[in-house]
């Protein structure tokens, strides 16, 4: 049971999100058998969807976070929009089994943190062709949770945005 009362909700939906996830699991298990597959890759997509709904209703950023990516590699998963759809199916896979762990952790009163996450959150940037970010400002500085602006850089464009 969680610790902390701002956490309370978690304990009335945590078997539902691990369901959700076990149906993830099961499709992404699927389409790795087939090799390819819309129709597993949409259920896996649909189950993190509801994940992330549940996460965002019970204002866990952390994991929320981690579940947003997820489901963003799922759709590239789903459309074949990665390089190595191989590579990041283990990705896929690596998150939906670490985030029960998470969720275990903020259901005992740890903080739902971004940073213990940071590093999973950028393989699975990169393998859905993100640019992945360590957590550090442009000193190498660790900088804390917040909202953050961002400038990107590439031939002829310039992008800035803000990331949670």
């Amino acid at each position: 049971m969680a610790t902390s009362r701002e956490n309370f909700a978690l304990d009335w939906v945590k078997g539902a999100l691990q369901e959700s996830l076990d149906e993830a699991i099961a499709a992404l298990d699927s389409f790795a058998e087939a090799g390819h597959g819309e129709a597993q890759m949409r259920e896996c997509m649909t189950a993190l969807h509801q994940v992330h709904g549940a996460l965002v209703m019970l204002e866990l950023k952390g994991t929320t976070l981690l579940a947003e990516h997820l489901e963003r590699l799922a759709q590239h998963l789903m459309i074949g929009a990665v390089g190595d759809s191989v590579g990041a199916g283990q990705c896929l896979m690596q998150g939906l089994l670490e985030l029960p762990g998470y969720l275990d952790e903020v259901q005992r009163g740890l903080s739902d943190a971004i940073e213990p996450m940071i590093p999973l959150i950028n393989e699975v940037r990169e393998t859905s062709g993100h640019v992945m970010w360590d957590g550090t400002n442009d000193q190498g500085k660790r900088v804390s949770s917040g909202v953050y602006f961002y400038e990107a850089r590439t031939a002829g464009n310039v992008v800035v945005n803000k990331m949670a």
